[in-house]
């Protein structure tokens, strides 16, 4: 391999957003800003770079294998962020404890994550994301899940559907089976995983008794509307309390105008350790991944030293980016090109200056040309619009 080819090759994992691309991420960006901030949001930025502790000290993250690591020079480990819950959660244990409850902020940011490069995920992607913080009321939750379907609505991203879980019906139903705390765990991993031929292999190895089979089996089944809340009361001896949570949040989302957009999945379990409760994904068609997800962390600043509720959401703004290059000219929507003939250099230059002000993406010639060659040169550049002055300051515009 020569010198040249070297340097043309980057990590594993990364990627380059040329400038359609990077274009288009810039105004979701912009798109979603507006969007938290009318929702009374302030936005915080996290630094890229975080003391691997906060990652690794027992704060259920389950990041350890995830981490790009590197020492600061005084023997603590530094690592690139995988989340930006945990910094923020830092944030408000050290910056804002004393603000006015329930807190309101959001995020854009990148994070980093190792993964094998076998799987074909990327290891650096981009986040935009909303926590509410300091309020246990399903209102709180039912506003993040309607903050989410509206974002992505916002963006253009039609017929978003969320599916609504709450970790506790599993942790209930499995604490009163009286089965070792691992096996619990192994049981909500491969839920997780979503692999329920694993989970049926897994079950029918077991040594619980048929009835706590056949219903283990069964709750990926439990999916639908309201009805299913009541279905899976079935479930329990006595603590109902998980279905109600639900029941009040389904309530509340039809006064937000999107219950059609949620459906009940009690099978969902997210893969973040820090979740306590209610959690959610959302899907939308032509795309086999999420393209949001989030939950309820009410106990994860208590190891920050600020006990507060919370819930909030992450956007994947890689597989919106995926989506919306589908369907749209990202970079040709409204160019302008002013393009001159000899001697109408000056005048062009002061049409430029004064087209930006009102419009933009107004991009000028650096030579004269002809009117033709000016046309053939916005073909290539993709220009919806060519303003051509002549020698005469004569302006001519061209659809």
């Amino acid at each position: 391999m020569n010198t040249a080819t070297r340097f043309l090759k980057k990590p594993e994992g990364v990627k380059d957003l040329l400038p359609e691309k990077a274009a288009l991420k810039r105004r979701c960006e912009e798109i979603l800003s507006n969007q938290f901030s009318a929702w009374g949001y302030k936005e915080v930025v996290p630094p890229t770079v975080e003391f691997s502790d906060i990652f690794t000290a027992g704060m259920k993250s389950n990041f350890e294998e995830e981490l790009h690591c590197f020492p600061d020079g005084r023997g603590r480990t530094l690592v690139l962020r995988p989340d930006l819950t945990l910094p923020l959660a830092r944030i408000v244990a050290t910056h804002m404890q004393q603000e006015p409850l329930p807190l309101r902020l959001f995020y854009l940011g990148n994070v980093f994550r190792y993964i094998s490069s076998k799987t074909g995920r990327q290891r650096e992607f981009f986040q935009a994301g909303t926590e509410l913080l300091g309020e246990s009321a399903s209102g709180a939750d039912s506003e993040i899940i309607a903050l989410a379907i509206y974002s992505l609505e916002t963006l253009g991203i039609k017929e978003v559907k969320i599916c609504l879980g709450n970790l506790e019906f599993l942790n209930t139903y499995l604490r009163q089976l009286d089965i070792e705390v691992n096996e619990q765990e192994n049981i909500k991993k491969i839920f997780n995983q979503k692999d329920f031929v694993a989970l049926e292999k897994h079950v029918d190895s077991s040594s619980l008794n048929q009835q706590a089979k056949q219903e283990i089996l069964a709750i990926p089944t439990l999916k639908g509307g309201k009805e299913v809340l009541e279905e899976a009361r079935q479930f329990f001896s006595k603590d109902f309390s998980c279905l109600q949570k639900m029941t009040e949040i389904l309530h509340l989302l039809e006064y937000l105008g999107v219950s059609d957009r949620v459906m009940v999945d009690l099978g969902l379990v997210r893969g973040m350790n820090y979740y306590t409760g209610v959690i959610f994904e959302g899907y939308t068609n032509n795309l086999g991944s999420s393209v949001c997800g989030g939950g309820r962390y009410d106990r994860l600043l208590d190891f920050f030293g600020c006990s507060l509720p919370a819930v909030g959401f992450a956007l994947n703004i890689d597989n919106i980016l995926l989506l919306l290059s589908r369907t749209e000219q990202e970079g040709a929507a409204s160019k302008t090109l002013i393009a001159f003939a000899a001697g109408g250099l000056i005048e062009a230059h002061r049409l430029a200056i004064h087209l930006r002000k009102n419009a933009s993406h107004i991009e000028m010639t650096f030579k004269a040309m002809s009117l033709e060659e000016a046309r053939n040169y916005a073909r290539i550049h993709q220009a919806k619009k060519l303003v051509y002055v002549e020698e005469n300051r004569q302006v001519t515009e061209i659809i």
